[in-house]
Parts: structure tokens; sequence; C-alpha cells
């Protein structure tokens, strides 16, 4: 190997080796974004822990237990099978009346074409004289 190629090689090396060994040193990495279709939480021994998935969110086992903790929930309506609560504070509120229907926009009037005058009819031509027949005397 030369030295010109020692010069290319050992930088892409490192570069590299340091890349695919940042996170384990680390135990750490940031990202702006993150895509993935399903996202799991596991403990030490690899037992998922919840799982988040489309539009769902799994706790707990698979039967379903678990817990989720939330400042403020905000919703039009709840569904649940059973409800256990040790303190719940509610606050009743009538929805606000709907708003009245605004009128449809009227279009501006469209301009009425002005009348055209009527032409003036032509003159008729006068008619032809014939000289009158001659009379005897």
């Amino acid at each position: 190997m030369t030295d010109r190629e020692r010069w290319i090689i050992y930088p892409l090396l490192f570069l590299a080796l340091g890349a695919a060994l940042r996170d384990k040193l680390a135990k750490r990495t940031l990202s702006d974004q993150l895509v993935c279709k399903t996202l799991l939480v596991v403990d030490e021994k690899g037992r998922v822990l919840s799982q988040l998935e489309g539009d769902s969110l799994r706790i707990g086992s698979k039967s379903g237990e678990g817990e989720i903790r939330v400042g403020k929930v905000l919703a039009d309506g709840v569904q649940a099978g059973t409800v256990q609560t040790h303190l719940l504070n509610a606050v009743f509120y009538t929805r606000p009346a709907a708003p009245e229907p605004v009128a449809a926009p009227v279009a501006p009037p469209q301009p009425q074409p002005q009348p055209q005058p009527k032409p003036k009819p032509k003159p008729k031509p006068a008619p032809k004289l014939q000289p009158a027949p001659a009379e005897d005397e």
C-alpha cells in the first residue's frame, strides 16, 4: 500500500469505527426526528414495557394492565369499560351555542346590457314615374 493510499484509507476507517461506537460509548443518542413504524420501550431483561404503533399506545402487559399519567386531558368524550379512581375532579360545562350561520355571499349585480337603438328604416325608393300618355286632339 502506498503512502497516498494510507492517507485515504485510515481516516475513513477511523471515521467508520467512531460512527459505529458513538451510541455505545455515550449510552445516548440525540436526534431531531425519529421515523419508525413501531416504537418499543423495553427493560433490562428485554421485556416490552410499552408499545406505540400507529394511533394506539399499549402500556404494561398483554392483558391490557398499565398506567397512563397525564397532567390534563381535554376530550369531547371518553369511552371506558371500568374506571377506578381515588380522586376525580370534574368541571362540567355546557357547550357553547353553535355559531349562527353566516349568510352566503351575494354576488354583485351583473351589469344589464344597454338597449341598442333600433336602426332607422331605410327610405323606400321613390316609384319611377311613367310619362303620362299624350292626349290626341
